[in-house]
């Protein structure tokens, strides 16, 4: 959603209702919302949506213009400011979740400095739906309605006639090509298997989706997966095999692990020489 002269007039006439559940498609006549397509295995929860509409208006307004960016995603915002602080070491801007699109974002806020051209961030409440009289809130109440009707015109309208279709502002039909999110990854991509729901072929398909949490935490799912299914093929151990025997196991190894360190000290108090003066 972009602020421009639409959107002042539209506040200032109160042409558009401040409640998100208030809002039609025909409001927004005019309007300057700007959507685009977002891979299904990277869409789950809001995170890495926030990140991309960022990195979106980063990308698209010119590099000489000062920007504000107004978002509800307080974890979205808090993550650009730690991954730009310039105190933070690149091993660390690598475990971070998200971290390409992190990277895009830094790397598009360095170019802004260059022509000398500011970036803030602004975080407003989400999903009120008090009617809170202010610019912010209703931006948020309508970028939501624009995202709800995107998905699914039904929850936006309640009806999946064609006639409540008719009014739907063309900035909502047209949607940007997929941001190349491997491009913020600059020496090595790593990519994992998952299967997805196609709709249009009817039907599960396998796809390789790129990694962008961090690496470690994903490496490690792996190996555990590897050595449970190796366990329970085991022949001798396979009934006791599982993710519910597990506890127990911790347990048994947190009391030997001390039964050791006491045995240890105990040792080393009773049989060690005393030191002479």
């Amino acid at each position: 959603m972009i602020a421009d002269d639409w959107f002042r007039k539209a506040y200032e006439t109160a042409s558009v209702p401040n409640k998100e559940d208030m809002i039609r498609p025909y409001h927004l006549q005019g309007a300057g919302i700007i959507g685009g397509i977002m891979a299904e295995a990277l869409s789950i929860g809001s995170y890495m949506a926030e990140l991309q509409a960022i990195a979106r208006a980063l990308t698209m307004i010119p590099y000489s213009w000062s920007i504000t960016i107004v978002s509800d995603s307080l974890a979205a915002i808090k993550a650009i400011h730690k991954y730009t602080n310039e105190t933070i070491s690149q091993r660390k801007q690598l475990r971070m979740t998200a971290h390409p699109l992190l990277n895009i974002i830094y790397n598009t806020i360095q170019r802004r400095k260059y022509y000398n051209s500011q970036v803030s961030f602004i975080h407003t409440k989400s999903h009120t739906n008090q009617g809170d009289s202010n610019q912010h809130s209703l931006g948020n109440s309508i970028v939501d309605f624009a995202a709800k009707y995107y998905c699914s015109p039904t929850s936006a309208t309640g009806s999946s006639s064609s006639s409540s279709r008719v009014s739907v502002p063309l900035c909502l039909k047209h949607v940007c090509q997929s941001l190349p999110i491997e491009k913020g990854i600059a020496h090595i991509r790593l990519y994992k298997s998952c299967n997805l729901y196609d709709e249009k072929i009817q039907r599960w398909r396998n796809v390789n989706t790129l990694i962008v949490d961090d690496m470690r935490h994903i490496l490690y799912n792996k190996i555990h997966q590897q050595l449970m299914q190796q366990w329970q093929q085991s022949k001798s151990q396979s009934q006791y095999a599982g993710e519910h025997i597990l506890p127990l196991a911790n347990l048994i190894t947190l009391i030997t692990l001390i039964t050791l360190i006491t045995l240890i000290c105990y040792l080393y108090k009773y049989y060690m020489p005393m030191p002479y003066y």
